[in-house]
């Protein structure tokens, strides 16, 4: 494992994608379908409205009666019936006749307009209404059908269900759907060092010297719900632990895809590298020209199931899950893989060169003054920095750059990748 063959982040994905598979279908309730993915098309069954019925309160009439109406001689027409919503009666609307009609109620047989309330003048007593103009056939009528046809596709697979989704499935009578049922993936922090931040504080506190809380599971649990699958959080294994091998492999047995923080390099108490030997899992890839994550590795077991060696170092687990694991999940749902980037305008300096590509953790928003993207670093660029991923929501990604060649000027254009997707228009047109 010390002589690692290095690929790009570009090889590395490939080979992930190259490997992955959409994940199994599963039917559930329509009303739990929220933010799942349908995993095959929809169609109506019925039309929406079922039936030709009115979008207002007022009077279904007969068009042909109301061609004389004007403002100055209106036409007279006898009320002879009220509709509510959900009503429906044989009756058929004769000549000079009107029927009192609430919104939402079938168009009754014989009329083919609707004149809202508000148009026209009603007289109680008398139990008739003046029209004010004319009407045409169809006119404020909703018509069956007019707004989802019989068989129309409704949602396509591939499709992230909202609760608008959800409106037209329980509309459409629908009380079950087909959903990609989303992986579950494990996460096991590793590193005799780390101390689990929400166990009961008599047992952590004081924090003893040389010992920290782990951050990193904690942030992958909120990755991995932002792009839609599930997560256990397994307790943490010490670098020392004697059956560190059996307790990964009951972890591994239990998702479909495990990620581990920390004890993926070369150091004398990194194990993740001999339990994937152990268990004879095939290593896609364990070094990837990068900064920072160099040692992120995947493999997969010969059931098919994902590992990642992730980074300890908290911004460096960050960049590894964005740029890899990502991917896989959006894969398994039929998801667009491919990272979704911008160019942008650099806002400030950036002096350091490196012979490796470069992810830094950036805040990108667009700029109206500029009338473009602009983006700046969100902090201090270390691998094991965790100031940086505060207000992070993109990774600029810098190419290699010799030292000789003089610094990235604010101003350049650079390319950005968008971790954060709806959270990058400014409010302001601040410069």
């Amino acid at each position: 494992m010390l002589h690692r063959k290095m690929m790009t982040v570009e090889q590395a994905r490939q080979l992930i994608l190259r490997h992955s598979q959409v994940g199994p279908s599963k039917r559930v309730q329509s009303e739990a379908s929220l933010d799942h993915v349908i995993a095959r098309d929809c169609t109506a069954p019925s039309p929406i409205p079922g039936f030709d019925r009115s979008p207002y309160d007022g009077y279904a009439v007969r068009a042909a009666d109301t061609t004389q109406a004007s403002r100055s001689a209106p036409v007279q027409l006898q009320e002879v019936e009220t509709w509510p919503a959900g009503y429906w009666s044989d009756h058929s609307l004769q000549a000079q006749t009107c029927i009192r009609i609430m919104t939402g109620a079938p168009i009754p047989d014989g009329a083919d307009a609707v004149v809202p309330l508000e148009q026209v003048q009603h007289d109680p007593q008398l139990q008739t209404i003046q029209v004010f103009r004319p009407l045409s056939p169809g006119d404020n009528v909703s018509r069956k059908g007019e707004d989802i046809a019989v068989e129309q596709t409704v949602l396509r697979a591939g499709h992230v269900i909202g609760a608008g989704e959800i409106a037209v499935l329980a509309a459409l009578g629908l009380s079950h759907v087909d959903i990609i049922q989303p992986p579950i993936i494990g996460i096991v922090a590793t590193g005799t060092e780390l101390i689990d931040p929400y166990a009961d504080k008599a047992l952590r506190a004081p924090l003893p010297y040389g010992s920290l809380y782990d951050s990193n599971s904690i942030m992958l649990q909120a990755r991995i719900a932002r792009w839609g699958a599930q997560s256990i959080r397994f307790p943490i294994l010490s670098d020392q632990e004697p059956d560190i091998y059996e307790k990964l492999t009951h972890c591994l047995q239990q998702c479909d895809i495990l990620v581990t923080t920390g004890g993926a390099s070369v150091g004398d108490f990194d194990r993740i590298p001999a339990w994937l030997q152990s268990i004879k899992a095939q290593v896609l890839f364990n070094k990837v020209n990068m900064r920072p994550g160099s040692v992120t590795t995947a493999a997969l077991t010969r059931d098919r199931q994902w590992v990642f060696g992730l980074s300890g170092n908290p911004s460096a687990c960050y960049v590894g899950f964005e740029l890899f694991v990502r991917p896989l999940i959006q894969a398994w749902l039929t998801q667009p893989t491919a990272p979704a980037t911008v160019q942008a305008v650099l806002l400030h300096d950036i002096a350091k060169s490196s012979p490796v590509h470069r992810y830094v953790r950036a805040r990108l928003r667009y700029c109206a003054v500029r009338n473009n993207w602009v983006v700046q670093t969100s902090g201090l660029d270390k691998s094991g920095a965790l100031s940086s991923l505060l207000n992070c929501n993109a990774l600029l990604h810098l190419p290699p750059r010799p030292l000789h060649q003089p610094p990235l000027s604010a101003g350049s254009f650079v390319e950005v990748i968008l971790t954060e997707p709806g959270s990058y228009v400014s409010p302001s047109a601040s410069t």
